[in-house]
């Protein structure tokens, strides 16, 4: 019997799903419960939820769970920072037609308003030169004395009324027009760019990034009895249940290559089932250069040679939360003036006061943003970047800002993710499959 703290982090998202499948509920709420799992995991989750006897409350940002819904309900700001609720029916593909069409209904509505308020401000201008050039025949007659004075007097105040009646009507219709343009402005989403200039140091093409050889079973096995040898002579004794989980070590017949080499910017993918050595790998890349670091399980491939300067972000951002945001970043690049490390986190969406924030205060999506300012903001900018399942738990927003800044980095990438989306939205010029055993090009 296993422990679940030995589980992978896939794993461990599957057993609890299990668990709160068989209790038979009345009613099931979920946060990101596709955090982690791999294909297969997520098939079998969709499966359920389609025979599911009991409503379920999910909130999720993955796009292939939102397909599988029966309505949707969106939370978002309005410009005063006001929260609204408002329920689709039908799927992600349904929601997002149908935000479509109201977006384009709100813009069509702002437009014409602006085009009632150019028309009106215009005719208010037209009507002030009339008026002005009425007011000065009306001096210059007045000035010929064609009209006894008091008569004069008569004509000239009641032309001033009818002038001020014509001048209070057509500013009171160009009031009215800017009015139906701020309303029709108020139906408009408050959407934030996410924004990050990163510092151009491009990693040259024939430069070796990382280097892997193979491990084989046999040499695993003559470690692992030297290891239950010692343990036998100490009389201590290593029950299952401390084994993080098993590694599917590639055999002599299998696909794997020997070796993997990455150089210059190469963006690579490693994929596989939940428990099949991934984050172990990632980990072992990550503290190869750490002397004092020791794999629980050793990793299917031994790192011979990685690029000194990497930075990691892990599944569990492990960021001090008794720190305050700004203290998090400066800590990461202590060089840097506290505006320019401002201006930087302005851009994603850490505005004015929120920089004194403490890190327990962000919300999961937050605390991402947080982590990857302290990697990006460094100086020099990391040439080798390690991401673990990087999109759980960022909204689609936070998504769509992820992708351009990869876009823009141009050092080396080893990404994990189980979000397929996201995948074919990178560069990805290999993927290593650790359950396919296979390495091939682009995102497979």
């Amino acid at each position: 019997m296993r422990s679940l703290s030995t589980f992978s982090g896939g794993q461990t998202v599957t057993a609890a799903l299990t668990a709160l499948l068989l209790s038979n509920p009345e009613f099931i709420l979920l946060d990101e419960p596709t955090n982690n799992l791999d294909s297969a995991a997520k098939n079998r989750l969709f499966a359920a939820l389609e025979t599911l006897a009991c409503p379920a409350l999910i909130i999720s940002h993955d796009r292939d769970l939102l397909a599988h819904m029966k309505a949707i309900a969106e939370l978002h700001a309005d410009r005063e920072g006001r929260a609204h609720l408002r329920i689709y029916e039908g799927n992600y593909d349904t929601y997002r037609a149908a935000r479509k069409a109201e977006e384009s209904a709100v813009h069509r509505r702002v437009s014409e308003a602006k085009h009632e308020a150019r028309k009106a401000e215009r005719e208010r201008i037209e009507n002030q030169i009339k008026l002005d050039r009425n007011a000065r025949r009306g001096r210059d007659f007045e000035r010929s004395k064609r009209k006894p004075g008091l008569a004069m007097g008569l004509d000239k105040n009641s032309s001033e009324r009818s002038a001020g009646k014509l001048r209070a009507a057509h500013e009171s219709m160009v009031a009215d027009a800017r009015a139906a343009v701020s309303e029709a402005q108020e139906n408009l989403r408050v959407q934030e760019r996410i924004y990050l200039e990163l510092a151009q140091d491009a990693l040259p093409a024939g430069r070796k990034v990382l280097e892997l050889q193979r491990v084989r079973k046999d040499s695993c096995a003559s470690t692992q009895q030297s290891a239950e040898l010692k343990n036998a002579n100490t009389q201590n004794t290593v029950s299952h249940e401390t084994q993080p989980y098993e590694v599917d070590y590639p055999s002599r017949d299998q696909d794997f290559p020997e070796a993997l080499i990455l150089t210059g910017p190469e963006h690579l993918r490693i994929t596989g089932a939940n428990g099949s050595g991934k984050t172990v790998l990632l980990n072992a890349i990550a503290h190869a250069n750490d002397p004092g670091y020791r794999s629980p399980v050793p990793p299917v491939y031994r790192v011979l040679y990685r690029l000194g300067n990497a930075a990691y972000l892990p599944q569990r951002i492990t960021l001090d939360p008794e720190r305050t945001l700004l203290e998090t970043v400066q800590r990461a690049n202590p060089g840097a003036s506290e505006q320019h490390l401002r201006d930087q986190l302005a851009r994603l969406l850490f505005k004015r006061e929120r920089v004194h924030q403490h890190i327990g205060e962000l919300s999961g999506g937050e605390r991402f943003r947080a982590a990857l300012a302290t990697v990006l903001l460094t100086d020099p900018v990391p040439q080798l970047l390690l991401l673990d399942e990087p999109t759980n738990n960022l909204d689609i927003s936070s998504v769509d800002w992820l992708v351009q800044a990869l876009d823009a980095y141009t050092g080396a990438l080893i990404v994990v993710s189980h979000d397929e989306d996201f995948c074919e939205r990178i560069r990805i010029d290999r993927t290593l499959s650790l359950s396919a055993k296979t390495l091939r090009e682009g995102s497979c």
